[in-house]
């Protein structure tokens, strides 16, 4: 993946984790679904290669139509569950750049 495509799949990414948090407090928290629903619409495993841009696509595509959807939604105002929210937008990007700095902080 060259820099150019990890920053525009990556600022798709974020857009779509925009919209879920903007939107969540819509969706059921707990969809009607059984297992093995989410892998036979899905389809086609995933490859380990990035890929070209219309892969990426598709990937984006199915989280919006059929990850989100199909998920239990613990960041929903209306989940009374025994977690409290457990993320919010500052933690999301504190664990973006963890992720991108890929430091190993284990003595610190």
């Amino acid at each position: 993946m060259t820099p150019e495509q990890f920053q525009d799949v990556g600022l798709r990414m974020l857009g779509e984790i925009d919209g879920y948090l903007r939107g969540v407090e819509h969706m059921p928290v707990q969809p009607a679904t059984r297992p093995g629903d989410v892998a036979s619409a899905i389809g086609r495993l995933i490859t380990e290669e990035p890929g070209h841009a219309g892969l990426w696509d598709e990937l984006i595509d199915q989280i919006r139509t059929t990850v989100i959807p199909n998920s239990m939604h613990w960041q929903s105002p209306t989940f009374f569950g025994y977690f409290p929210c457990n993320t919010s937008a500052p933690a999301i990007l504190g664990e973006l750049l963890c992720a991108g700095l890929g430091g190993q902080g284990m003595l610190w």
